[in-house]
């Protein structure tokens, strides 16, 4: 079976919390079990290309923002200890930066941020003609691939058998943002700005709450935070 996971920090490449070593880890796992696992996660500025000895893939990908099309290069390593591939994104504006969410508040434009990556997983399944049997969005800085995978991607050939799994690791942060630009980024419907739509929270979109609604499946990283 072929399982992608997707997130904004993996270890030992980037980190800022158990979110990194969770998915650093996992893909092992599924590895020894016989699935055919890929990771996809931001190519970020404290990221060594060389201490992980990361090649440059030829060419670049488009990904779809909105009306319009941007760009990213791509860079691929290796989980250390196994032989699971991890495919950086990396776009200049968006991820050469400080830090990796911005500190202490978060950057301005980490809704724009996070979208264009959680695009840009498809640009890359399509570049590498990786079709995934289950799509793994961890935590809501990507949980707007679920979203993509149901509206955007569901007749695609690569991904029409796809099912998501959104994974919670920390509910506390839940992508609070306004509707401008996510509404417009995101190409949504006038509807998703109703009050209980699946975006809408209190006037504002919440990514935590896409993820969950767009999941085939939900899960959270023990019993005990599922409860």
């Amino acid at each position: 079976m072929n399982i992608l996971s997707v997130s904004c920090e993996v270890f030992p490449f980037s980190k800022t919390g158990g979110l990194a070593d969770i998915v650093g880890s996992l893909p092992k796992e599924w590895e020894e079990l016989g699935h055919n696992a890929l990771v996809i996660t931001p190519l970020h500025a404290c990221i060594d290309k060389e201490r992980f000895e990361l090649s440059k893939l030829p060419g670049s990908v488009s990904v779809r923002m909105g009306f319009w099309e941007e760009y990213a290069d791509l860079w691929l390593g290796t989980l250390p200890h196994s032989n699971v591939k991890v495919v950086f994104v990396e776009n200049v504006d968006y991820f050469r930066r400080d830090s990796i969410y911005g500190r202490p508040e978060g950057f301005e434009d980490n809704d724009r941020r996070f979208l264009f990556f959680s695009r840009s997983v498809f640009s890359v399944c399509e570049y590498l003609q990786y079709a995934p049997d289950v799509l793994v969005a961890n935590d809501y800085h990507t949980s707007f691939s679920l979203v993509h995978l149901k509206r955007s991607y569901r007749e695609h050939p690569l991904f029409h058998k796809t099912l998501g799994v959104f994974s919670i690791h920390n509910l506390a942060f839940q992508g609070l943002y306004s509707f401008s630009p996510t509404y417009e980024l995101a190409g949504l419907e006038p509807t998703d700005k109703h009050p209980y739509s699946p975006f809408e929270f209190y006037g504002n979109v919440n990514y935590m709450k896409a993820g969950i609604e767009f999941g085939d499946l939900v899960v959270t990283v023990s019993p005990t935070y599922a409860s």
